[in-house]
């Protein structure tokens, strides 16, 4: 799901992989740009001992000069990120929880499309 999106920088955020097997800079945001499929960005494999850590660091994914901050989706084992004509969905458990911002931030909830 990471590629998928607009930047890989979230899959540095648990620790579990070591940026360091690959010689680069990981500090130039052209090595972690991603796919761009997705008008966000993902954090997979959610859980709730993760939320500290996603309010944490929400508001510090890379955002190209002058403009702001991605989108982030949460994404457990069980749900997925649905986009088509008609808007972009979450479906599955639990991913309204981990979706809830202040109002200023509002990312996608699981409880209906966003058109």
């Amino acid at each position: 799901a990471i590629v998928a999106g607009q930047s890989i920088e979230t899959a540095f955020w648990k620790g579990w992989d070591d940026p360091s097997v690959v010689n680069a800079d990981w500090g130039d945001e052209r090595r972690i740009r991603a796919m761009g499929l997705a008008p966000c960005c993902f954090f997979p494999h959610y859980e709730p001992e993760w939320k500290e850590l996603v309010e944490r660091r929400r508001k510090s994914l890379s955002a190209a000069a002058g403009s702001e901050p991605r989108e982030l989706v949460c994404l457990e084992d069980t749900t997925a990120y649905v986009m088509g004509a008609l808007g972009k969905r979450v479906l599955g458990t639990r991913a309204a929880e981990a979706q809830q911002q202040p109002e200023e931030e509002a990312v996608p909830t699981g409880a209906g499309p966003e058109i």
